[in-house]
């Protein structure tokens, strides 16, 4: 309802104060946006008739493989149907073309209102930006759960294999070592060396057939391989208005820079050769009114080439979080990273490739009524969340020490 003092302002005046609105209901519908949202402490039942994994602990039964295959199935539609509501409000959003203008009014006081609708407007704007880049993320997400569901119907055992009850930490570490055969006291780093050079022999086997986009792109999908293993595939494209000698200089330079410390995350790095260094990632993600803790031991190596150069990294880490209930996510990641040319001499594009497989295991003894949340919707928050904040992270800091070149 219209007060009086709202028919009484300029028309400038009505223009901010409509921005105003339309920047605070941008932000609000960002906040209550479905991203795989879980109330922890939600009653059982209300689990149950979601068809939630993990439900039926309270009977300590273990469930069939074709009902947890059915909860898997009805999870992933679930979230399948609130991701496509999420983009397409998200798109709808992008193309309103209502802004702000000003207008009316003269004198001071005119200019005194251009001034907020202005600022207004600089807000709707940087509430649109934000928008497009949820938009991407809920759609690499909406990718990665539809590519699940495909695999699920196809083969309906093969998410058991994400979850190991029985296996530690410390007992996954000696399988890894007992693979690349080497004592326990040999480091993570040492472990995860051993597998770089075979990494780089794979390198175009891994790019075959996969054009180079024009424009900067993003794309999830769930695969198996060879030995029924889930991993999830995560591939970008990334251009750079800088020449190729510039644009990998910069690439590795990142990476082996000793320090980052951005928004809540911490990378350290020390290079071991010119050619290989060891990393570190430490990162907190709010999720789900809680957070997620990110651990990673990196080693990277690259190979530079007269047309290119390309980059494979090795990594092994575990996820932790009070919404695992005690269990934890150790996850194994191979990258691959090709900078080349384009077809302006100019400008150069990062081609990456991460594959990341995780693994489920149980250390607690819950307790009657402690409910595992639902594993598949917690796995695509923290691998894709991740991905866009370490990557993201990572970009801004090459293009900051390119355009910091350009001026020296």
């Amino acid at each position: 309802m219209n007060t009086s003092a709202d028919v009484e302002r300029p028309p400038a005046e009505a223009a901010a104060a409509a921005a105003a609105t339309a920047v605070d209901e941008s932000f609000v519908s960002l906040l209550d946006a479905p991203v795989l949202d879980v109330d922890v402490d939600a009653d059982a039942d209300v689990h149950t008739k979601l068809g939630i994994r993990g439900v039926g602990i309270r009977d300590n039964s273990r469930l069939t493989t074709r009902v947890r295959r059915r909860q898997e199935l009805a999870y992933l539609r679930g979230q399948v149907q609130e991701l496509e509501a999420t983009v397409a409000l998200l798109k709808g959003r992008a193309s309103d073309p209502n802004g702000c203008e000003g207008g009316g009014g003269g004198g001071s006081a005119a200019s005194v209102w251009q001034g907020i609708a202005s600022r207004q407007q600089h807000a709707k704007r940087k509430a649109q930006i934000e928008n497009a880049q949820l938009r991407e993320l809920f759609e690499a997400q909406l990718r990665l759960l539809q590519s699940l569901e495909r695999l699920l119907q196809k083969r309906p055992t093969i998410l058991t294999s994400l979850v190991s009850t029985d296996e530690s930490r410390a007992s996954k570490r000696a399988r890894l070592e007992r693979v690349t055969h080497v004592s326990s006291a040999t480091s993570m780093f040492d472990i995860l060396r051993l597998g770089l050079v075979t990494h780089l022999a794979d390198i175009d086997s891994v790019f075959t057939g996969i054009p180079t986009p024009p424009v900067d792109t993003t794309d999830c999908q769930a695969k198996s391989d060879s030995d029924d293993n889930v991993f999830i595939e995560l591939r970008q494209v990334k251009h750079f208005p800088f020449n190729l000698d510039a644009t990998t200089r910069a690439v590795w330079q990142c990476l082996c820079a000793p320090h980052h410390d951005l928004d809540g995350s911490t990378y350290q790095a020390i290079p071991t050769d010119d050619d290989t260094c060891n990393m570190q990632l430490e990162m907190t993600l709010p999720l789900r009114r809680a957070h997620v803790s990110v651990q990673l031991d990196c080693v990277a190596q690259r190979r530079v080439e007269t047309e290119r150069t390309v980059i494979v990294c090795d990594s092994f880490g575990c996820v932790t979080s009070p919404l695992l209930l005690g269990q934890t996510i150790d996850l194994r990641e191979t990258a691959y990273i090709v900078v080349e040319k384009t077809e302006r001499e100019d400008h150069a594009v990062l081609r990456s490739c991460i594959r990341t497989w995780p693994d489920v295991h149980d250390n607690s003894n819950k307790t009657d009524g402690q409910q595992t949340p639902p594993m598949i919707g917690l796995l695509v928050d923290v691998i894709v969340g991740s991905f866009d904040k370490h990557v993201q992270m990572l970009y801004q800091i090459i293009e900051t020490m390119l355009l910091d070149s350009t001026r020296q």
